[in-house]
């Protein structure tokens, strides 16, 4: 697993309200950038 989705999970689980899928799908795309390096 990527080390930032799993900072994102973490961040998730400690935060429920920020469960939303724009967060979600912004931490995706962030994922992505940080990975297409």
């Amino acid at each position: 697993m990527n080390a930032f989705l799993r900072f994102l999970d973490a961040d998730i689980q400690n935060n429920p309200q920020k469960t939303r899928p724009f967060n979600i799908q912004q931490g995706k795309n962030l994922s992505l950038a940080w990975t297409s390096h």
